[in-house]
C-alpha cells in the first residue's frame, strides 16, 4: 500500500511510460527482423527519455516491486535487439570482405590482362 495518493500517481505514471517503452521496444524488434535500422535508430531515440523518466528520482521498494516485471520485459527486448544487431553487424562483414575479395580479384585479372 502506498503511503500517499501522489505516490500511487508515480508508480501509475512509471509504469504508464514503462509500458510505452515496451511497445516502443517490440516496434524496434520488428525493424530490426526487416533490416530497417533507421527506424529501429529514431524508435530508440523515442523511447530514451521513457525510460529515463520512469526512473528518475527516488523510487519506493513498492514502486520497484511495481516495475520490476516492465523492466524484465524490457530487458528481454533489448536482448533481443542486441542479438539481432550482432547478426546484422557479422552480415554486413561478410558482405564487406566479398567486396574486397571482388575488387582484389578484379584487380588481378586486370593486371594480368595488360601485360597479356
Amino acid at each position: 500500500m502506498s503511503d500517499s495518493p501522489q505516490a500511487d500517481a508515480s508508480i501509475d505514471n512509471r509504469r504508464t511510460w514503462l509500458e510505452r517503452a515496451t511497445q516502443i521496444s517490440r516496434t524496434m524488434v520488428t525493424a530490426a527482423e526487416s533490416g530497417d535500422w533507421e527506424r529501429v535508430q529514431a524508435l530508440a531515440a523515442e523511447r530514451k527519455p521513457l525510460v529515463t523518466d520512469a526512473f528518475a528520482g527516488e523510487l519506493s521498494a513498492e514502486a520497484r516491486d511495481a516495475l520490476a516485471s516492465s523492466l524484465r520485459r524490457l530487458a528481454h527486448l533489448n536482448d533481443q535487439l542486441i542479438e539481432l544487431a550482432a547478426v546484422a553487424r557479422d552480415e554486413r562483414a561478410e558482405q564487406i570482405q566479398q567486396v574486397r575479395g571482388g575488387r582484389r580479384a578484379a584487380s588481378a585479372y586486370a593486371s594480368c590482362a595488360g601485360t597479356a
